[in-house]
């Protein structure tokens, strides 16, 4: 059986990194496929008012957030280790720039 090297090791972390951050822009599509069937209507004494449709979209968008930002950990550690840093720089971009868009887009 051959030995896993660091590179292999590493090259396996930035692929797991790209299906982290595919799997954070599902959980928004998914959010936002559920809320389209939801009512639209805020929800009487119930919280801050948010209605149905907008507590699907935004728990999407937060079970992504927490999806790419393990994606982007472990697009860190691929690029500490082993070569192909450009590669494996474009396997984290997805979850990297779906991780730090929350920041980008608050004014």
């Amino acid at each position: 059986m051959a030995a896993v090297t660091l590179d292999k090791l590493s090259l396996g972390l930035a692929w797991g990194s790209l299906l982290l951050g595919a799997a954070a822009f599902a959980s928004y599509a998914s959010g936002y496929r559920t809320s389209i069937g939801l009512p639209d209507v805020p929800r009487p004494n119930v919280g801050p008012g948010f209605s149905e449709a907008a507590t699907a979209m935004f728990g999407g968008a937060f079970i992504g957030w927490w999806l790419a930002g393990a994606g982007t950990l472990l697009a860190c550690l691929a690029l500490v280790f082993g070569k192909q840093r450009r590669f494996k720089l474009m396997l984290g971009l997805p979850a990297l720039l779906y991780f730090i868009a929350p920041f980008l887009l608050v004014r």
